[in-house]
């Protein structure tokens, strides 16, 4: 088991491995030892305690988790949601304890700091799936059988030893680099969140010392320790409730630590937090940055991110569900589940507005169809109607529409011309 973990774990961190002969840093990637060189340590467990890496791992999952997904049939060029005890699982209460939200919310969350999430598919009798169980990342393993290429996973649930099947688990794979484990995103952030965390630590131990920076006091003659020990006594007490020192005569302070403005902390937060954000795809505007924003610009940046953020997280959840929820016969039958995105237009009135408006210019959409998806009561028979815009015509009737002018003695129009008489209407006119 121990082969098989540092397997995965080579997988996680190909460059902080070394090898057995020269361990390197595996051991502390192993028993969770991530240290930066600020001196923080930054763990897949512990980095989500960063403000930055929680930010936007937050906005990721919770984009995410508020997308309902739906089980479809695809039927003879058109497609019908499907309920039944697997949709209703999906939609509303994967197991006991979670409900479909929550569940979506933690897949994102160890995706996006342990570049795993892993489920274990609880099966009734029947072989029907009643229940989705999430396992540790830390205490779960993704292995190779040697002799079949089979892959298989071990795990650990309280405190019991289990070896499942390729199809008993649910496995959300972040950036990999073998497409069998995903590579945690906090071994690339480390440095970023452990300079931020130590720049926060030395802010609070700032103010803590009443804004007094470290220093030195020089004495004009040599002090036992008693008397030093009283001129560090006397300088705390006066700083710790003055903003003024008093100094005797002969003694010098002389401060050893950069000034706040010199060491440019926030721009190095700055920075910072915009390293991370890149990682994640998550637009600065949604971490409250600014500073170069403006209304177009912005705009723009949220279609991007539907595009470029969520449709891959989305694609990636989707078909995991669609290879292991789904029996072969069902796949067959048409069978998909499918993310609904449009909760996105949710908190835009105009914006839906006009998208219902365009979807039932084109016949797209009847009036019930428009109800439903806003979760109202339909109006019937009447509101199942299709309906369509006259100003718009096939190719193909307004080539017979021009066959049928040459068939009255018309001659077909040309572009920017008007409709001329035929020959025929002309020497019918001329004989009379």
């Amino acid at each position: 088991m121990l082969l098989n973990s540092l397997k995965r774990i080579k997988n996680n961190a190909d460059d902080e491995i070394g090898t057995l002969d020269n361990p390197g840093n595996w051991l502390k990637y192993l028993f969770g030892t991530g240290e930066s060189k600020a001196g923080v340590r930054i763990t897949p467990r512990t980095s989500i305690l960063h403000p930055d890496v929680y930010a936007c791992v937050n906005i990721l999952a919770d984009d995410i988790a508020k997308f309902p997904i739906k089980l479809f049939k695809y039927k003879e060029n058109s497609t019908e949601q499907i309920d039944n005890s697997l949709s209703r699982l999906i939609q509303h209460k994967i197991n006991p304890y979670m409900t479909s939200f929550t569940w979506k919310k933690l897949q994102v969350t160890r995706m996006s700091t342990y570049g795993n999430s892993y489920n274990r598919i609880i099966f009734d009798k029947d072989g029907n799936v009643v229940a989705l169980q999430p396992l540790l990342p830390e205490a779960t393993n993704t292995n190779i059988d040697p002799n079949t290429g089979r892959v298989w996973y071990s795990t650990t649930i309280n405190g019991k030893y289990y070896e499942l099947h390729y199809e008993e688990v649910l496995h959300f794979k972040n950036l990999s680099s073998d497409g069998i484990v995903g590579q945690t995103p906090i071994s690339v952030i480390r440095e970023n969140a452990g300079t931020n965390a130590a720049a926060t630590q030395f802010t609070a131990k700032f103010y803590k010392n009443g804004g007094a920076p470290f220093g030195l006091i020089k004495a004009p003659t040599l002090l036992g320790p008693e008397g030093k020990q009283v001129v560090r006594e006397e300088w705390e007490k006066v700083n710790s409730n003055q903003s003024i020192g008093v100094l005797d005569a002969g003694l010098d302070y002389t401060p050893i630590t950069m000034k706040m403005i010199d060491a440019q902390f926030i721009e190095t937060m700055k920075w910072n937090r915009k390293q991370i954000a890149a990682i994640y795809k998550v637009p600065l505007h949604k971490l409250n940055e600014l500073d170069k924003a403006t209304f177009s610009n912005i705009e723009h940046q949220s279609i991007e991110y539907v595009k470029t953020t969520l449709q891959p997280l989305v694609t990636n959840i989707e078909q995991e569900l669609n290879d292991k929820l789904l029996f072969e016969r069902q796949k067959k039958q048409g069978l998909y589940f499918k993310f609904n995105m449009d909760s996105e237009l949710r908190g835009d009135m105009k914006t839906r507005a006009e998208y219902y408006e365009i979807m039932q210019r084109v016949g797209a959409f009847s009036a019930n169809d428009v109800l439903k998806r806003e979760d109202m009561p339909g109006i019937g028979e009447i509101g199942d109607e299709h309906y369509g815009n006259l100003n718009l015509v096939p190719l193909s009737a307004m080539k017979e529409y021009q066959l049928g002018k040459v068939g009255k003695g018309q001659k077909p129009m040309k572009g920017g011309e008007e409709n001329e008489p035929s020959k025929e209407i002309l020497e019918h006119e001329k004989s009379q």
